[in-house]
């Protein structure tokens, strides 16, 4: 398991209301969904969004959660970014 993190009324109304909810992988111009190796990696980045200046970005905002994928053969390198990006779409996992 590899993680990610979304809009938290988003995700959680997406676990609501679908059957399986997925993060999506690249896609034509779109990289795919970001990815973290650990659950820690993916907290921290969310902990660093900022709160103030930008309020669509505020980390009480979003949530980490699981993609059932693997960091080795569904993500790459995006060049320059933090995380890697989701090759293809893989179901997401409300964490405890």
């Amino acid at each position: 398991m590899i993680y990610t993190f979304g809009r938290t009324s988003a995700y959680e109304e997406a676990f609501l209301t679908q059957t399986e909810v997925k993060k999506v992988g690249q896609q034509g111009d779109y990289p795919g969904g970001s990815v973290w190796r650990t659950r820690e990696e993916a907290q921290a980045f969310v902990d660093s969004l900022p709160n103030r200046h930008c309020p669509d970005w505020a980390a009480a905002d979003f949530s980490v959660y699981g993609v059932e994928a693997d960091w080795d053969t569904d993500a790459y390198v995006e060049s320059g970014a933090p995380w890697r990006s989701l090759k293809r779409d893989a179901r997401l996992v409300k964490l405890v």
